[in-house]
């Protein structure tokens, strides 16, 4: 059985906690698992920019419950990332959490596991939380799989069709995702950043063989795709002093 956590960032329960639940509905349906964690239940206190698990631990050193959260994240197959709309962004709450996976850019353990993105609103403001939720999905190595919206205007249950994509990948393997050449280029920087700047990042893409793949796993890359991301690889390493501050 597949196993989802959803991540909700909503201080209350209410709106988005129901569209969760919605979504939990389908996927069980389907023998696939969803654990929900509302962020209004835990302590997640906000980044103060020690660079600490990033240079050192992997960890943030704060006594809050990020570790428990991200733990969980680790062990999923997939995440959903939920956020209401607060002026144009997702919650606070929701963003503390996500500054507090800094190392995760660098060395992330959540490659190759498919993300939902969900978002509600009152009003405006769906299509920048879903634009922001998806590009923090591809720096931590996952590949967004669709996003679903809905606002005081629509507030219709989720359809299988609004899943759909989410639950293939879940049960499929990697091999059959074709990532985009933006995130074949954002793999490249992520690469050369890893080998040239930091040690601790060179060892850890060193040890997965990552500094030697077009992108973390074997995946669907056209041909074309393949020789620009490599070209632009070169260049840009080439472009690039070593400088392993840490």
């Amino acid at each position: 059985m597949r196993y989802v956590v959803a991540v909700n960032g909503s201080p209350r329960k209410a709106t988005t906690e129901k569209l969760l639940d919605e979504i939990a509905e389908i996927l069980e349906s389907q023998q696939i698992q969803m654990t929900t964690i509302n962020l209004g239940d835990y302590q997640v206190d906000d980044c103060i920019g020690c660079e600490v698990c990033i240079r050192k631990t992997g960890r943030c050193y704060q006594k809050d419950d990020t570790q428990v959260i991200l733990s969980q994240l680790e062990a999923a197959d997939g995440v959903i990332l939920a956020s209401p709309v607060y002026v144009m962004n997702i919650t606070g709450r929701l963003k503390s959490l996500i500054d507090k996976t800094a190392s995760w850019v660098h060395r992330s353990p959540m490659v190759g596991k498919p993300m939902l993105s969900v978002a509600t609103t009152a009003g405006a403001g769906l299509k920048e939380v879903h634009v922001y939720l998806e590009k923090v999905g591809l720096q931590w190595g996952m590949h967004p799989t669709g996003k679903i919206g809905r606002s005081a205007m629509n507030q219709d249950p989720p359809s299988q069709a609004e899943i759909s994509k989410f639950v293939w990948h879940l049960m499929n393997p990697t091999s059959l995702y074709t990532p985009s050449l933006q995130q074949l280029i954002q793999y490249q920087v992520q690469k050369v950043m890893a080998l040239k700047v930091s040690a601790i990042d060179r060892e850890y893409w060193v040890k997965r063989g990552w500094d030697k793949e077009l992108y973390y796993y074997p995946a669907n890359i056209s041909l074309i795709n393949r020789i620009i991301s490599g070209i632009f690889y070169k260049f840009l390493y080439s472009r690039i002093n070593p400088v392993n501050p840490y």
